[in-house]
């Protein structure tokens, strides 16, 4: 099976689950420590693609995902989930407040265009997170109400940030 995203080089989501989530959580249920998960995604991506062409949305994929890796702590891990979603999980959060800075700087990566081919475009981003163990202590609880989350922001406009609420 293969681990790497084609596109953007970046862990996709069978590493995610296969190799990290279980190994983190499992190191977590130890240490008594927060982890979250960080669901991204990008607004109107389908519109974008849909006007500009496969090449262009692909093109600002990596774009996008050389602007999240920015965001990457030393024992954090990025990887493309699906998509136009990305995924962050993040070890040592202290709690709700760490999590939304994350969010915000998140969202404050995307103020400036991105630059596609000759072009610069701007785009906005949805994020969804959930934390264990508050909101779940396995993997698929996680992946679930993180991107439920992530909808939720949806639904409230363009660089919107949401943690998952029971």
């Amino acid at each position: 099976m293969q681990y790497n995203d084609y596109l953007t080089g970046l862990p996709n989501r069978f590493f995610l689950r296969e190799a990290l989530i279980k190994k983190e959580i499992d190191a977590s249920l130890k240490m008594k420590e927060k982890i979250a998960l960080i669901s991204v995604d990008i607004d109107g991506f389908k519109h974008i693609n849909d006007t500009f062409g496969h090449n262009y949305g692909d093109e600002l994929l990596r774009q996008v995902a050389e602007r999240l890796k920015l965001m990457v702590g030393e024992d954090d891990i990025l990887c493309r989930f699906s998509g136009d979603e990305f995924s962050f999980l993040i070890e040592h959060i202290k709690g709700y407040i760490d999590l939304e800075n994350r969010a915000k700087q998140i969202i404050k990566l995307f103020n400036s265009p991105v630059k596609i081919f000759d072009n610069e475009v701007f785009i906005s981003v949805s994020i969804g997170m959930a934390l264990y163990p508050d909101h779940g202590e396995i993997l698929s609880d996680l992946v679930y109400k993180a991107d439920m989350a992530m909808y939720k922001a949806k639904s409230l406009g363009k660089d919107q940030y949401y943690l998952f609420e029971f």
